[in-house]
């Protein structure tokens, strides 16, 4: 097997195990949710989304806290 094939079935394995797991958090009917120490998002599940009212996808890389925490709530947060 060539060093092409081994790579494109990594790939796809890995592939699959992502929408495998995005599948168990998206059945959560609980807000998951992850972001970086910067407070930029890198996850937020289906009912996340719907539940805060927007499109999924639409969130990630975005501020968590600039988005959905109020400004008096902020201070400290991040410290």
């Amino acid at each position: 097997m060539s060093l092409n094939s081994r790579v494109e079935a990594k790939t796809g394995a890995l592939l699959k195990e992502k929408e495998k797991a995005q599948d168990y958090l998206d059945i959560a009917e609980v807000i998951l949710l992850a972001f970086d120490t910067k407070g930029a998002i890198s996850l937020l599940n289906r009912k996340g989304y719907q539940l805060l009212g927007y499109e999924y996808g639409e969130l990630e890389g975005k501020n968590w806290f600039e988005l959905c925490v109020p400004p008096d709530a902020r201070p400290g947060l991040l410290s």
